[in-house]
């Protein structure tokens, strides 16, 4: 064994970090750096921690000009995925202490906490670019791009422990209306011509400015991951077993969701309708649950018809893709069912009665507002025909 002091004169003697001026494509540059992150895993996984930390330290401090160097030719996604690839090898078996140490410095050298403070003291798109950057940086050092499927219910594969250790780390850093706000700059929609985050669309209430199921997905698997920390849902991630600091109290990620869907000034029923559809059941189910409890009855009921909307939209759509007949094709609207018996299941009688009546009558409402906005007479018969599946299987279904 040497001393760490010994193989920092060996690591930069060499030409491990030195590598060769980039003009190939960025996933070759990322290849070095993750081979370098495995050497030193390697040659440090028998040292103390604190040893491996200063080593990291001083590798970090030499890399510096090598990511000036990225950055000018290959751009800032390059030079932060190259520098999250090492940190992954790196400390992908470290212990979530010497995690938050790691986090820590890097925090510190990256000016994270003054460059997050600056857009949080202004409204939600007020410097575009900074949001972009921050997104950029956090996704490629830490959180490596989650990957999110778009089925109902956020049946997507498990999240690691590794990358909710730093998704905690990042957004205990602050109260509970920063952490919002950094999960919709980190995991909101973005837009297509200037890759901005598109805050606008959140809002939009015109006909086709909603968001789609890939708008929302990687925000609603963020957040099923974070309530699902409290339980045993997590994968097989770097680490073994879920550290009791990674655990979120549900009301916790209850209040970052209602907090994250008031930004920038309310989000559009469309899109509230379209989270609560890709949101986990559980949460989905709470945080409608929630609207019950304080007596936000009329509010629960604009909520519950707008996710039943888009259930039926997506239905009617799979139907036509399939080639078979949209009345067929109810997967979505079944889901839909299935989450509003559970919400009823803590009303009494009384009161569930009361939530019916507010439902039906939210739903003439939007029933006569198509018809006097719609003048497309093919529109407003699609919506005729999504509204009398609705009514199909709720009758069916719901009152069993």
């Amino acid at each position: 064994l040497v001393s760490c002091r010994h193989l920092e004169v060996l690591l930069f003697s060499s030409d491990c970090l030195r590598p060769p001026v980039p003009q190939g494509p960025a996933c070759i540059l990322r290849d070095q750096f993750v081979s370098l992150g495995n050497l030193l895993r390697s040659v440090t996984c028998l040292m103390p921690a604190r040893e491996r930390f200063r080593l990291l330290t001083s590798v970090l401090g030499k890399l510096q000009s090598v990511h000036s160097l990225i950055l000018n030719q290959s751009g800032s996604t390059a030079a932060y995925s190259c520098f999250g690839a090492l940190l992954k090898q790196l400390v992908g078996g470290w212990s979530y202490h010497d995690k938050r140490s790691v986090f820590q410095m890097i925090w510190q050298e990256a000016s994270l906490e003054t460059r997050c403070q600056q857009i949080f003291t202004n409204t939600a798109g007020t410097f575009p670019f900074h949001e972009v950057d921050i997104r950029l940086l956090i996704r490629n050092v830490f959180l490596q791009h989650p990957s999110a499927t778009t089925n109902s219910g956020g049946h997507e594969r498990h999240v690691s422990v590794n990358f909710l250790c730093w998704l905690t780390l990042l957004l205990k850093s602050w109260p509970l209306v920063h952490q919002a706000r950094l999960l919709v700059t980190l995991f909101g929609p973005l837009h297509p011509s200037t890759g901005t985050v598109d805050w606008q669309k959140l809002c939009s209430t015109t006909s086709g400015g909603s968001c789609t199921k890939q708008d929302l997905a990687e925000l609603a698997y963020v957040m099923s991951a974070l309530y699902r920390s409290q339980g045993s849902a997590l994968g097989d991630g770097e680490d073994h077993g879920t550290p009791k600091q990674l655990a979120w109290v549900p009301d916790e990620v209850v209040s970052i969701v209602d907090e994250a869907t008031a930004l920038p000034h309310g989000w559009s029923l469309d899109n509230m309708g379209r989270l609560l559809q890709l949101l986990c059941r559980p949460l989905t189910v709470n945080l409608l649950q929630c609207y019950a409890t304080n007596g936000r009855l009329s509010e629960l009921a604009h909520l519950v018809l707008h996710m039943a909307l888009v259930c039926a939209n997506d239905d009617e759509g799979s139907g036509q893709r399939q080639g078979g007949e949209t009345s067929c094709c109810k997967t979505e609207l079944l889901y839909f069912v299935e989450v509003l018996r559970d919400v009823l299941s803590i009303f009494t009688i009384a009161v569930r009665k009361q939530f019916l009546q507010q439902f039906f009558n939210t739903w003439h409402e939007h029933i006569l507002d198509i018809y006097h906005v719609s003048e497309d007479s093919i529109q407003m018969n699609m919506a005729v025909r999504r509204m009398t599946n609705m009514c199909q299987v709720l009758s069916q279904y719901i009152f069993i």
